[in-house]
């Protein structure tokens, strides 16, 4: 597993704490905090900005986790 790859899910893991801190505050469920987390930094938000290791920037990225082939976004554009 490249060493990006392992910064990405790092990044993901951390920043989904940190909002679930946020969400708690809010009596919100911590699986909406991840699942908030995961579309802010998915390809479709945070992607859109092309700064490396800052969120996953391509459906390729997403793809190398392991996630299973065929995962799609509303804003996908082939």
């Amino acid at each position: 597993m490249p060493m990006q790859t392992l910064l990405l899910i790092a990044v993901a893991l951390f920043s989904g704490l940190l909002m679930t801190r946020l969400f708690d505050k809010f009596r919100m469920p911590d699986v909406t905090a991840y699942l908030v987390t995961g579309v802010l930094i998915g390809p479709c938000v945070l992607g859109r900005l092309g700064i490396p290791c800052l969120g996953f920037n391509t459906f390729e990225q997403v793809d190398s986790l392991g996630c299973g082939p065929g995962l799609h976004c509303l804003c996908h554009r082939p």
